[in-house]
Parts: C-alpha cells; sequence; structure tokens
C-alpha cells in the first residue's frame, strides 16, 4: 500500500476526522499522508466458503 506504484485514471479521497472509507476486498488502493496523522485500520475478514 504504501510503496505501489503511482496509477492512472484514480480518485482521491480527503478524509477528515470522522470520515470512515470502505475499501472492498481485492480492490487496488494505496495511501499517502501529509503532516501527521493517528488513524484506526479494522481489516474485516471472513471465512472461505467450501
Amino acid at each position: 500500500q504504501w510503496h505501489s506504484p503511482t496509477s492512472e485514471g484514480t480518485t482521491v479521497h480527503t478524509l477528515r476526522k470522522g470520515d470512515m472509507l470502505l475499501i472492498p476486498r481485492g480492490a487496488p488502493h494505496k495511501r499517502s499522508t501529509a503532516g501527521s496523522v493517528t488513524f484506526m485500520l479494522i481489516s474485516v475478514t471472513s471465512p472461505l466458503k467450501g
């Protein structure tokens, strides 16, 4: 995520305090920060259907 190459045709989302962004499983994504930031990352996984 931090070291992925730059992509073309992407959408940039600027998040502020209290915002939440949901990224679907398997969706390519990259994050970057300007200045210092505190954030919480919640990763939810589900069992494989078998």
